[in-house]
């Protein structure tokens, strides 16, 4: 008995000695930041618009209110202008729930992205899965928009950026890692989803296309079509739809939904001329016919063969875009660096001339896994 009175005199001399979180901040403390919009301010300074989750009181709230706040500040330094968002709050901010970093596209163009992502990549609580945008006009404008359906803008954004690269395609998918990697590559050459707003019967912030950057600094933009065959080369189409003109009348066009691809670039210089050969293999199913009818062996050899043939021409089109541009998104110099370090050396300092010279080489192979329905036509035709 005196043994386990002795434990237990013991154990409450330790528990007593503990000092506890003495460094602690409560939550009502903290102000979450959801998403952050960045704009050049007034004689060269950064301006921050922040939009801050608005935390329930627990007493009703009023219906149709706002979930969140948003809060904007401005100074010369990253730092200082992020201090500066507690004069208006009077809580100490915090990186760990944002979502989205929206930049001006004045700003990516003006000033580059180098000054302010540094200060990211040094805080310690924000994640680097935190996605990145370059927006047309004024980043501080979208932080005023109402989400459609999420809570706050920047769940918003993140899930219709996540929606169109992974189903359509017509996006990238980056985040502050991703950006970083593509930024401190032997080429530092990048892309970045772009965002714009439109209003038709209601106002959105599509996430389309991307925009390219080179040395941190935004040079230009690519389409939402480019990408499509952008992201093939990088072999990170995951789904989407083509649209196949039909060969006697190019206005009409029938669709092909791909399941999936694989692709395979071999980069070969010799005497800095640079061959690309992309070896391209894709599995699709007939969502739309409306010229075309697969009823035979023949007639389903030749409709792929036009599949073939315009999805070859497509991702001509896009390098050819890429290479116009003298950008290297398709991380081609990565791979040559890689795998041959000793001719990247030799080449590294003209890359952009070769890159912009070189030759797409496409091999693709292309299945039709299901036509949809039991027959190989158009569904409401008799011929």
């Amino acid at each position: 008995m005196r043994k386990l009175y002795t434990k237990l005199l013991l154990s409450a001399m330790v528990l007593l000695s503990l000092t506890g979180c003495w460094s602690k901040l409560e939550l009502p403390e903290r102000a979450f930041i959801m998403s952050l919009g960045v704009d050049e301010g007034k004689n060269g300074n950064i301006q921050l618009t922040a939009q801050l989750y608005k935390p329930n009181t627990g007493l009703k709230e009023k219906k149709g209110g706002d979930a969140f706040v948003n809060v904007q500040s401005e100074d010369e330094t990253m730092f200082e202008t992020v201090r500066d968002l507690t004069l208006h709050m009077g809580r100490k901010v915090h990186w760990s729930h944002m979502r989205i970093i929206v930049i001006s596209e004045q700003y990516a163009k003006n000033r580059g992205l180098s000054e302010i992502l540094d200060f990211f990549y040094r805080n310690s609580e924000l994640r680097l899965t935190s996605y990145v945008h370059i927006a047309k006009g004024k980043a501080s404008e979208y932080m005023t928009t109402k989400p459609l359906i999420e809570n706050t803008l920047g769940q918003q954004l993140l899930t219709i950026q996540e929606v169109a690269y992974k189903y359509s395609g017509k996006t990238a998918n980056v985040t502050l890692l991703d950006l970083g990697f593509q930024m401190k590559g032997q080429v530092d050459d990048a892309m970045i989803p772009y965002l714009y707003k439109r209003k038709r019967i209601t106002s959105t912030t599509p996430v389309a296309g991307a925009a390219l950057l080179k040395k941190g600094k935004m040079i230009g933009k690519l389409s939402s079509k480019d990408m499509e065959s952008v992201l093939m080369l990088r072999d990170e189409y995951v789904h989407g739809v083509f649209e196949i003109p039909c060969p006697d009348q190019p206005k009409r066009k029938e669709t092909v939904q791909i399941i999936s691809t694989n692709t395979q670039l071999s980069p070969e210089i010799k005497n800095k001329s640079l061959t690309v050969k992309a070896s391209v293999t894709l599995e699709g199913t007939i969502a739309e016919l409306k010229c075309s009818k697969i009823t035979t062996n023949e007639e389903e050899v030749k409709f792929i063969n036009e599949i073939k043939s315009f999805i070859e021409q497509e991702l001509q089109k896009s390098y050819k875009v890429l290479q116009r541009k003298k950008i290297d998104v398709l991380n081609l110099g990565n791979i040559i660096y890689r795998r041959h370090p000793a001719v990247w050396n030799s080449v590294k300092k003209d890359w952009d001339s070769i890159f912009a010279s070189s030759k797409l080489v496409i091999q693709s192979d292309v299945r039709i896994i299901n036509t949809g329905t039991i027959t190989g036509k158009s569904v409401l035709t008799n011929k």
